[in-house]
């Protein structure tokens, strides 16, 4: 598909062109076991209150819910009082887990190289929801940093 939009409060997003390809067969099946066998937005763009997202490419293959699928994003982002956009290329595997009756939805990514101008680096990350409210901690004007705004 060529030209996609959709807009919500607080995004419009726009993609150049989308091409999906999966086994809809599956689309019958609990949605948890649906496999992707592709998933690629060319020349996208977000845009929000806070700035500008561009996606020269962004492309999932082979992805099925909590198993690993590789990503890629190549893409910059500018800040909206930014002079220029940052630039930066994420290429590795993700793995997202749905929310079960005893855990909370989380994505992971591993072997995941990470480039812009200022930062090469190849990480593993585990991301999920904590659900846990930090709360306010009393502070004095004896403190050198105070920890609320740490």
């Amino acid at each position: 598909m060529a030209d996609v939009s959709a807009k919500d409060a607080d995004i419009d997003a726009r993609a150049g062109s989308l091409s999906l390809r999966m086994d809809l067969s599956a689309m019958w099946q609990d949605v948890n076991r649906w496999k992707i066998t592709a998933l690629t937005l060319t020349d996208t763009t977000f845009k929000n209150d806070s700035g500008t997202t561009q996606l020269a490419e962004l492309s999932i293959t082979d992805f099925t819910p909590g198993e690993p699928a590789q990503l890629l994003i190549d893409g910059t982002y500018q800040a909206k009082d930014a002079p220029e956009p940052i630039p930066g290329t994420l290429n590795g595997q993700i793995t997202y887990f749905p929310a079960t009756t005893t855990a909370t939805e989380s994505l992971r990514l591993t072997q995941t190289t990470i480039t812009s101008t200022d930062i090469s680096a190849v990480c593993d990350v585990d991301a999920k929801e904590n659900g846990k409210a930090i709360p306010d901690v009393a502070t004095t004007p004896d403190d050198i940093l105070p920890i609320a705004d740490l």
